[in-house]
C-alpha cells in the first residue's frame, strides 16, 4: 500500500515537472531565436546561438516597438488605477454600507461576470463612437475600466467584508466619515488584495488585441499587442528582431510582477476569493 502511494506521488510530481518544463519551451525558443541571425534560425533552429550574440536584434526591436510599449504602459496603468479606485469604493459600499436594493445590485454585478466580452463588442463600439472617444486612448481606457468592474468589486467586497467590524464602528463613534474610514482604515489594511486586483487588470488590458485593433486607427497610438502583429507583417523572414520584440513586450510585466509578487500571493491566499 505504501509503495503504491509513493509511486502515485512520484508520478504526480513527474507529470507536474514535465508540464512546467513544457510551458517554458516557447520562452526558451523565443529567447534563443532573438540572439540569432536568419541563417542560424533556418539551419540550426534548436541549437544555441553562435558567439558573439546578435544584440542588434534588440536594438532594432526597440526602435520598432518602444512607442507601442509606452502606449501599453500608459493605457494599462491608467486603466488599472481607475478600475481599482472605482471598484474599491463600490466594494466598500457593498461590504459595509446599508442601502435599499443592496443585494439586488450586487447580484446584477455578479451576473455581469457571466457575459462574454465578445458579446459587448459592437455595443461598446457604438457607445464609444457616440461619446466621441473612438480612435483615442480614452476609447480603450474607459471600456476597460467598465468591463473590469464586476470582478474587481467581487474581489474587494469579499476582502472588505472580512475586516473586523469593531474598527469601523470605533471610527464612526469617533466621528469619522465613511470616506475617511475607507481611505484611512480600509485601504491600508487591504493593500494585498488591492495590488492583486490591480495586477489582474494590468495583465488583462496588456493582453487585449481585438478591441485596440478596432478602436484605434493611428498606428502611433496602438498598444504592443497590435504593434507586434503589424511588426510580424513587416519583418517577414527576419525572425531575430521579431523574437526580440516579443521578449521586450514581456519585460514590463515581468518587472511589475517581480516587485509586487509578495502582495499578489498574499492577496490570493488571504481569503480574497472566498465569500
Amino acid at each position: 500500500m505504501r509503495r503504491s502511494v509513493i509511486a502515485a506521488e512520484t508520478l504526480k510530481i513527474a507529470l507536474l515537472v514535465f508540464l512546467g518544463a513544457a510551458a517554458w519551451v516557447p520562452v526558451f525558443l523565443a529567447l534563443n531565436m532573438s540572439f540569432k541571425t536568419p541563417a542560424e534560425i533556418m539551419r540550426q533552429y534548436w541549437a544555441l546561438p553562435a558567439w558573439p550574440l546578435r544584440l542588434e536584434n534588440y536594438r532594432d526591436a526597440w526602435v520598432y516597438t518602444h512607442q507601442y510599449l509606452l502606449n501599453s504602459i500608459y493605457v494599462s496603468g491608467l486603466s488599472a488605477l481607475l478600475t481599482v479606485f472605482i471598484g474599491s469604493i463600490a466594494g466598500y459600499a457593498f461590504a459595509r454600507l446599508r442601502f435599499v436594493g443592496k443585494g439586488l445590485f450586487f447580484g446584477a454585478v455578479l451576473v455581469l461576470l457571466l457575459i462574454p466580452t465578445v458579446v459587448t463588442l459592437i455595443p461598446r463600439f457604438v457607445l464609444a463612437r457616440d461619446l466621441g472617444i473612438l480612435y483615442t486612448h480614452w476609447g480603450l481606457i474607459l471600456p476597460y475600466v467598465a468591463a473590469a468592474q464586476p470582478l474587481t468589486i467581487f474581489l474587494l467586497r469579499g476582502f472588505f467584508a472580512q475586516l473586523p467590524e469593531e474598527l469601523i464602528e470605533a471610527a464612526r463613534i469617533d466621528g469619522a466619515s465613511e470616506f475617511t474610514i475607507y481611505y484611512r482604515i480600509i485601504l491600508p489594511l487591504s493593500v494585498p488584495i488591492v495590488v492583486t486586483a490591480g495586477l489582474l487588470n494590468v495583465q488583462t488590458t496588456w493582453n487585449q488585441f481585438i478591441w485596440p485593433l478596432i478602436a484605434l486607427r493611428d498606428d502611433s497610438m496602438r498598444p504592443i499587442t497590435v504593434g507586434l502583429q503589424v511588426l510580424s507583417s513587416e519583418l517577414v523572414g527576419d525572425y531575430g528582431p521579431l523574437m526580440a520584440a516579443y521578449v521586450l513586450s514581456a519585460v514590463p510585466m515581468l518587472i511589475l510582477f517581480m516587485f509586487t509578487m509578495r502582495y499578489f500571493v498574499r492577496g490570493l491566499t488571504s481569503g480574497a476569493l472566498k465569500q
